[in-house]
């Protein structure tokens, strides 16, 4: 694995992707997303949340899944947030394959969202390099010492491929938006919620190392 970096921002990372029973070199750019950007993002997420996946408790509420609907509109304003810092990823062909968006959440805690991953990309590493990447420009830019996000309490494979990555619950849930038109004809279970979790970036460091930084 290596990684170099170009103007503007971007940086090509080079990973080991499983594919067909083998593993290949892809290089994955990363970038900042732009409004041209937007059509490709709501699509991609669209996509990714009605994907059905055989892995156990992946998916999560397969109902909410498929009648997931995301308004242009939305996504444009999301690029366009103040604070907010979206990033696109692509693969050597220049396609869009996944996406997360990252905020500062008070004084030391980065915010991280919106993490999503192509089906053909998934289960080989990427979505964990989109994740070290927004880990990792949070810690450069607003030098955080933690990092917080969330996901829904039924999707439990997703929450612990998050304590893999050394993010803990937080005994807080966030309220799921029930009362969302994009939900109307579903039933939602009366416990669905978001989990929140956070990360400590500097946890088993010494007081003398942590006041260096």
């Amino acid at each position: 694995m290596g990684s170099s970096t170009k103007s503007h921002g971007e940086k090509t990372t080079y990973i080991l992707v499983a594919s067909h029973n083998d593993r290949i070199m892809v290089a994955l750019t990363f970038r900042r997303a732009t409004a041209d950007d937007a059509p490709r993002l709501r699509d991609l997420m669209e996509h990714a949340f009605s994907t059905k996946d055989s892995r156990p408790n992946w998916t999560g509420d397969e109902e909410l899944a498929s009648n997931y609907t995301l308004k242009l509109e939305s996504m444009q304003a999301a690029l366009a947030m103040d604070g907010l810092v979206t990033f696109a990823v692509l693969n050597e062909a220049g396609d869009i394959i996944a996406s997360a968006n990252v905020g500062k959440k008070g004084d030391d805690t980065g915010r991280i969202g919106g993490l999503i991953v192509q089906d053909g990309y998934q289960r080989g590493g990427v979505g964990g390099q989109v994740l070290t990447y927004a880990e990792e420009y949070c810690k450069r830019e607003w030098g955080v010492r933690k990092l917080s996000l969330n996901a829904l309490s039924t999707r439990t494979a997703l929450l612990a491929w998050y304590r893999s990555r050394e993010y803990r619950e937080t005994g807080q849930k966030s309220a799921f938006p029930r009362d969302d038109d994009r939900f109307a004809s579903c039933t939602i279970p009366e416990d669905l919620c978001f989990v929140e979790m956070s990360k400590d970036l500097y946890a088993g460091e010494s007081a003398e190392k942590l006041q260096e930084k």
